[in-house]
């Protein structure tokens, strides 16, 4: 998976409140922002730095893919077992769609 190169970024893998936490990213570390109500002061941003909104949306969808792929899910009852493996499936072949459509718009 492609590296972020944006200042601010939304990361699926700590969810809170149905929200994803927003993290700043600066040359030499990254701050999480937990106030997302408070105005965020940018730096300056080159253009080599940003990426459309759609390359952004399709690597979150990516990243859950990944996270989905690399986590294990271990359950000694067989019936528990197949049904996260079933939701995971079904989660990963959504995701995998909608990271399609986003691909496609990189031809517009």
């Amino acid at each position: 998976m492609s590296s972020f190169k944006v200042g601010v970024l939304l990361v699926v893998s700590h969810i809170q409140q149905e929200r994803g936490v927003l993290y700043f990213q600066h040359q030499d570390r990254v701050d999480p922002i937990f106030d997302v109500d408070q105005p965020i002061e940018f730096e300056n941003i080159k253009h080599s730095d940003s990426n459309p909104l759609h390359e952004l949306v399709k690597q979150v969808y990516e990243f859950q893919n990944y996270i989905y792929e690399k986590n294990e899910f271990r359950a000694e009852d067989k019936k528990l077992l197949s049904s996260h493996m079933e939701r995971k499936n079904t989660l990963v072949r959504w995701n995998k769609r909608v990271i399609s459509h986003y691909s496609a718009m990189s031809n517009v």
